[in-house]
């Protein structure tokens, strides 16, 4: 089984124009990014890196660090939809979407993401969840929370507190997601913004209509899951950084810093 690692990365952003030509110790952000996703690839987790994007320099600027760029159109609304678009460049039949804003991200996210694709051929779509750092995050609505069944298959996406939703808005499947709060067994997790596809659910994926959870919610793998695409979200016992500011280049510095400082690293 070919696995292609994809890194959508444009240059326009409406919070941080320029993102992945912004640097960390000398050195891309892209680059950073392809560096982690080359770990990953030297221990046999995929089989090759593209970077998919509209900007000649980071076109660039991502080769220098050896991965493939693919020049895409430059009016896709999300990078998912860029995704698709370079899935034509690969043979691949899994891909993995990496963010190409995470300069510290560990390869064994890649790992735990892939596992149930080697051990399912059926499973078209997974991600990633980590457990809730405290209840601050649970009430982040900038952070996106999921619920499982007890195989790992997703319940429900959500920004909100779940189970506790604004009184006249719901939450995708929240009748389930209340049982489970009655029973005792509800359990929510931060998602990790990474994800796995089949290549032929991808093109189908980016061909649907955004559908009215997804919109309300702002997290487009609600549109799988009400299409009725079956989503496996793993748990992983890693973190990675972030980066969707300038300030956030800060946090990622001092990070970077440290990990670089540490002993046998």
């Amino acid at each position: 089984m070919k696995i292609a690692a994809i890194i959508p990365a444009r240059y326009g952003s409406s919070r941080f124009p320029g993102k992945p030509l912004s640097k960390l110790h000398g050195r891309y952000l892209i680059q950073h990014v392809v560096d982690c996703v080359e770990r990953a690839r030297s221990q046999g987790f995929i089989d090759e890196i593209l970077v998919a994007t509209d900007d000649p320099r980071i076109a660039g600027a991502a080769e220098d660090a050896g991965a493939r760029a693919v020049m895409t159109r430059a009016d896709h609304p999300t990078g998912t939809d860029r995704l698709a678009e370079a899935v034509d460049h690969t043979d691949a039949e899994v891909v993995v979407n990496v963010q190409g804003d995470e300069p510290l991200m560990p390869p064994g996210m890649i790992r735990d993401l892939l596992a149930p694709f080697r051990a399912d051929r059926a499973l078209r779509m997974g991600s990633l969840k980590t457990k809730l750092p405290g209840a601050d995050v649970l009430r982040d609505p900038n952070l996106g929370k999921v619920v499982c069944d007890s195989e790992d298959f997703a319940v429900t996406f959500s920004r909100y507190p779940l189970p506790e939703v604004p009184g006249n808005v719901r939450c995708f499947n929240q009748g389930r997601v209340e049982e489970m709060a009655r029973e005792g067994y509800l359990e929510v997790f931060r998602t990790v913004g990474i994800y796995a596809y089949r290549r032929d659910f991808l093109k189908e994926f980016a061909n649907l209509k955004p559908t009215p959870f997804e919109q309300q919610e702002r997290l487009e793998q609600l549109r799988a899951l009400e299409h009725g695409v079956a989503v496996k979200v793993p748990t992983t016992a890693y973190f990675s950084i972030e980066v969707n500011t300038p300030a956030d280049l800060a946090i990622a510095e001092a990070a970077m810093a440290e990990h670089r400082s540490a002993p046998g690293t």
